[in-house]
């Protein structure tokens, strides 16, 4: 079986104190979770494992160096104004992640990776971005003219954090919004990124088990050999009340998953083109 749930989670309603955004980086440890204060989503805070908080949301687990941190969003005044910071879970240091490009949309929903022992984040799916080192690594921007589901975002978001399976291989996972019918669905998808050809391959996992309309894929990483996925799970949109929320850990045969979903895969040439 390419997918299995390994584990699931109930982590209540969302009038108690929200907890439920879960990011991994192995099952025997402590998770780091976003916190929401007072119901307000722009008091949202990142609770690291030892207790240190941070304000953000949404961690992605990154291991750089024998080093664990996470890239966490915050948002300043309004939904779309954010910044983005790499902390520290040891000592909850948090480091700005600056562009140095004018005018760049930082946006949401980024997807670290750790590639040649630096830092990768893929910024945004259209046109295809990736940042590295504070730059936007423009040998490797396309135009994939994905279909859109709102405020000018693509479906197809970033998720959970990437890994390298081989070498110059990065394998991740996403979500799919559809806002075309409600409750609003999502759904993860496969992301691989081989600098080997310089491809970007994104495969639609239709029959991803779970029960819910919204499965938002946080975290990504590998244990005793085996690969697993925390996603956060629930029937409607975060904001809603009186819905359960729960965490879900499943493993993951990526060998599998791609063998089964490459066919239907839509793959993009990253020559430089955006």
């Amino acid at each position: 079986m390419q997918l299995e749930r390994a584990t699931r989670i109930h982590r209540g309603l969302f009038q108690e104190d929200f907890h439920v955004f879960h990011a991994y980086f192995s099952k025997g440890e402590e998770p780091i979770y976003r916190s929401i204060v007072n119901n307000d989503h722009l008091g949202s805070k990142v609770i690291l494992r030892n207790g240190l908080s941070f304000w953000g949301e949404d961690p992605r687990p990154i291991v750089m160096n024998n080093r664990k941190y996470v890239l966490t969003q915050r948002y300043v005044n309004k939904i779309y104004d954010v910044q983005n910071y790499v902390v520290d879970i040891e000592t909850g240091e948090a480091e700005l992640y600056k562009v140095d490009e004018p005018d760049f949309f930082y946006g949401k929903n980024w997807s670290p990776f750790v590639y040649q022992n630096k830092l990768w984040i893929i910024n945004r799916f259209d046109p295809f971005t990736l940042l590295c080192d504070g730059k936007v690594m423009h040998q490797y921007t396309c135009k994939t003219n994905l279909p859109i589901a709102n405020n000018n975002f693509t479906q197809y978001r970033g998720g959970a954090n990437g890994i390298e399976v081989s070498d110059g291989v990065i394998f991740g996972i996403g979500h799919n919004t559809n806002h075309s019918r409600q409750p609003i669905r999502h759904v993860p998808y496969i992301w691989v990124l081989d600098f080997n050809v310089t491809t970007l391959s994104l495969m639609d996992m239709p029959d991803f088990p779970s029960d819910y309309n919204l499965c938002d894929p946080t975290s990504l990483w590998v244990e005793d050999e085996k690969m697993y996925v925390a996603c956060y799970e629930g029937p409607d949109i975060w904001s809603t009340e009186n819905q359960d929320y729960i965490s879900s850990i499943y493993r993951v045969d990526y060998k599998k998953c791609i063998e089964k979903y490459s066919a239907n895969a839509k793959v993009f040439q990253l020559s430089g083109s955006g």
